[in-house]
């Protein structure tokens, strides 16, 4: 939320070129940004493939459990197996084949990255959002870009939210991506998730279906 106090009041004009100049600091290179896109389709498409595999995976044991079902069933009725080891051997199976049946509906997943993506396209459009809004979106862009606001002597004091300190420089991101299963990487990932969801409140970008801006 905008930032409160007791003290004497700030015009609305200088608390908006403070917020702005806040804002600016959010943006990124459009090498920076290019980096950081090619970095993540890399990594999606990697992913992709390896889901791909899981998949035919998935499909080849649930196809020979199948099979392994119908065997057992041909052996009791031909009396090779008594109704115990039938059974016992079919509640297996069975439980196998809704497991597997449950992995394959569950589906690939989806864009991995897509929060991160909202957030890179967030941080270059943040200015000219604040500028040209109303102010519901102002306090929205404030809101999602700012943390722990405070004003003392008219001086706006804010701090970035987390996910996005990790954008600040390609060594940091790297390390972020490094290992997808990460803590860090995964906390994060939540945490633009969570942003995600004010990003998608404010007006899309009209000359970018992608998203992908750059300053």
């Amino acid at each position: 939320a905008p930032p409160h106090c007791r003290q004497s009041s700030i015009q609305g004009g200088d608390l908006e070129r403070q917020i702005l100049r806040f804002l600016k600091t959010l943006r990124l290179p459009r090498r920076h940004c290019q980096f950081l896109f090619e970095q993540m389709d890399n990594l999606e498409k990697s992913a992709r493939n390896g889901d791909e595999a899981q998949r035919r995976s998935l499909e080849q044991a649930h196809a020979d459990l199948t099979k392994s079902l119908n065997t057992l069933t041909d052996l009791r009725v031909r009396s090779m197996i008594d109704d115990e080891e039938f059974t016992r051997k079919r509640t297996e199976l069975q439980q196998e084949h809704i497991r597997l049946r449950e992995r394959l509906e569950h589906g690939l997943p989806a864009e991995r990255f897509e929060p991160l993506r909202d957030l890179i396209s967030f941080s270059n459009r943040a200015v000219k959002l604040f500028r040209e809004g109303s102010q519901e979106t102002k306090r929205l862009v404030f809101n999602i870009a700012g943390s722990n606001p405070t004003l003392k002597d008219k001086i706006l004091n804010v701090q970035a939210r987390k996910p996005f300190l990790h954008l600040g420089t390609e060594d940091a991101f790297l390390s972020l991506l490094a290992d997808w299963e990460d803590v860090r990487t995964l906390e994060c990932v939540s945490e633009a998730g969570d942003i995600q969801k004010d990003i998608k409140l404010l007006p899309a970008p009209k000359d970018d279906p992608s998203h992908r801006e750059a300053a």
